[in-house]
């Protein structure tokens, strides 16, 4: 399986947590939210690409996003690999993150829930949380 197969499997079977991270930013003290993982681009940039979905940021612009975090995460991986040796880093260490996994897992959504607000709303985010993530993603 690649990335996106694997993004895919876990929208579909871990919907409630991902409902719980998009709770809880949702109802975050006003400010700046943090979001993030092991290296920032497998479950943050799902969460990431979630969100700027949401908030009517088209496709294209969501897999360029995520895509950058390959061009930013790339150095550091490599001072990893030098440091530790190839053989000993696995696949999820790897910063592959290319625009076609995030079209990808945007088609799934689509295709399987009518977008990301189906989604969202398949796992379990009431109307009014929408509208929270919503208010909160654009506000000035």
């Amino acid at each position: 399986q690649n990335r996106a197969e694997v993004y895919c499997i876990t929208l579909d079977h871990y919907g409630e947590n991902v409902a719980a991270v998009l709770r809880a930013v949702a109802t975050a003290e006003p400010g700046a939210v943090v979001i993030h993982c092991q290296a920032g681009k497998d479950r943050t940039g799902v969460v990431s690409a979630l969100l700027l979905g949401l908030a009517g940021v088209p496709a294209e612009q969501i897999a360029a996003d995520y895509a950058e975090s390959q061009q930013r995460l790339w150095p550091l991986y490599e001072r990893y690999v030098a440091e530790v040796g190839e053989d000993k880093v696995d696949f999820w260490w790897k910063p592959t993150a290319t625009p076609a996994m995030m079209h990808t897992v945007l088609e799934h959504l689509q295709t399987r829930y009518g977008g990301v607000a189906g989604y969202l709303q398949q796992i379990g985010l009431t109307h009014d949380e929408l509208g929270q993530l919503r208010q909160r993603l654009r506000s000035e």
